[in-house]
């Protein structure tokens, strides 16, 4: 099975919390190579979700990924403001 991390997707189930709160699909590419059958909230899949999860958190950790800081937002969102400011907007 192979985890992926999306914005855009997430609901309650077997595995719990972790489909919502941290917007995770998982699929089992092996069975499912298009990625249609999202396994997030299926009982049998939560050891492997948070094995997953455990393993992804141990490396933005051991990486000092800024993502653990909060939200990354795009360089030019954060210029965006000066910007408008310099054209009178």
């Amino acid at each position: 099975m192979a985890a992926r991390l999306t914005p855009s997707r997430g609901g309650f189930g077997a595995a719990g919390k972790f489909c919502h709160i941290h917007q995770v699909e998982l699929y089992d590419l092996a069975r499912d190579p298009w990625g249609q059958n999202d396994l997030c909230r299926k009982t049998e899949a939560a050891p492997v979700l948070a094995d997953f999860l455990a393993r992804l958190h141990k490396h933005l950790v051991e990486t000092a990924d800024s993502i653990l800081q909060g939200a990354v937002t795009s360089p030019h969102y954060r210029q965006a403001p000066a910007l408008l400011e310099q054209r009178g907007a």
